[in-house]
């Protein structure tokens, strides 16, 4: 590919040589007829210069002949320089220059991770330190960006260590155990819970106080992520954590459900979820079951269960979607799903130093997205990485 640059630079130059032969030609063709008339002047003076005008009607003959060379010269160098500069050009239209390059308008933070971010700035830019309990996002380029200003991340096991200091509670939200320790240990809590992660734990916790011994509490999500870890700690860890069909092994078909979904989780995996569940019930109870026996809770944010049908719209428009998420995003992994259902050449990257042009190469579109956890500088980071992507790259 640094043959593409090369042989625009080689065109140009052989451009310039072109015109400069034309110049010179057309200098020396003026040059020539000035001798010419010279030479016919001299002769008119007399014999004693006629040898001297002849001269010089000879040189200025010659001059006209050199000219005239030049001139075709020239014209040659000039035809040389645009058919270089038609191949260079050919070289980038092959490859990136003329891709169009899109941003999803959609994609990026939502409004409960944008509130973190924004409480975690404002208490930096006033004391230029910040304990954050577990990554503030699930995007590692954007904990470094707020690692730099001074936010330092720390464990459940560090948090009890702390005494008398301000820590900060991501969008994720918490088990009433982190409450109860910050209270013991004089910490200071600044509270960024998504609003719609507070609801589903009060969802949650009255569906639990108002069970019987035998209702279960099943969530839908990831095990160990930290919105589910704080779902968990609603019902005293006896919650049952479903994230496959396999994982229904833990469910008791012969007693009531009370189904919950991560807010993170894809609406068809919820819906799917379900389904599986009122087989299983109906099967073991060898009967229909009732909606009291099973009591769905679509507790799916909106915000990204609508984001859904944008994206699949979004990546049937693009010959490429470069997904640009943390890898520990679980809204990230569904997000992409749904866009690799719908596009196969959609590529999962946490950043541009992922991407590979062979991915990029004769393709006219690329669309960019991204989870929830995405920031929108991380996007557009890519969006230049791949604009200014060079031919040599490749």
């Amino acid at each position: 590919m640094v043959l593409g640059s090369w042989l625009l630079v080689l065109g140009s130059w052989f451009l310039a040589l072109g015109s400069w032969f034309l110049v010179l030609g057309s200098w020396l063709l003026v040059l020539g007829s000035w001798f010419l008339v010279l030479g016919s002047w001299l002769l008119a003076l007399g014999s004693w210069f006629l040898a001297l005008g002849s001269w010089f009607l000879v040189l200025g003959s010659w001059f006209l002949v050199l000219g005239s060379w030049l001139l075709v010269l020239g014209s040659w160098f000039f035809a040389l320089g645009s058919w270089f500069l038609a191949l260079g050009s050919s070289f980038f239209k092959t490859y990136l220059c003329y891709m169009k390059v899109t941003i999803d308008p959609q994609s990026g933070f939502c409004f409960g991770v944008v509130y973190a971010i924004e409480k975690a700035e404002e208490e930096l830019d006033n004391s230029g330190s910040l304990y954050c309990l577990g990554d503030i996002v699930h995007n590692n380029k954007e904990v470094e960006r707020l690692s730099s200003k001074g936010l330092v991340i720390i464990d459940h096991e560090k948090l009890k260590e702390l005494r008398d200091c301000k820590v900060l509670i991501r969008a994720h939200g918490e088990p009433p155990e982190t409450y109860q320790i910050a209270l013991q240990n004089n910490i200071e809590l600044i509270d960024a819970s998504c609003p719609v992660v507070l609801k589903l734990q009060n969802r949650v916790r009255t569906s639990f106080d108002k069970a019987d011994e035998n209702g279960q509490i099943v969530i839908y999500g990831e095990p160990g992520h930290a919105e589910v870890n704080g779902l968990v700690g609603q019902t005293m860890g006896k919650a049952i954590i479903v994230k496959n069909e396999a994982d229904l092994e833990k469910v008791d078909f012969t007693q009531p459900v009370y189904l919950f979904s991560q807010t993170t989780k894809s609406s068809s995996g919820f819906l799917e979820m379900k389904k599986l569940i009122e087989s299983k019930a109906n099967r073991a109870m060898e009967s229909e079951i009732t909606d009291e026996f099973l009591v769905t809770n679509d507790t799916i944010c909106r915000q990204v269960s609508n984001r859904e049908p944008q994206l699949r719209k979004f990546s049937q428009s693009h010959d490429v979607i470069l997904f640009v998420s943390g890898k520990k995003s679980s809204n990230g992994k569904a997000l992409f799903d749904v866009c690799k259902s719908v596009n196969p050449e959609t590529y999962f990257v946490s950043d541009e130093t992922e991407i590979e042009a062979n991915w990029l190469k004769n393709k006219e579109s690329i669309g960019i997205c991204g989870a929830t956890s995405t920031p929108l500088w991380l996007m557009e980071k890519v969006q230049d990485f791949v604009n200014n992507l060079q031919v040599g790259s490749l």
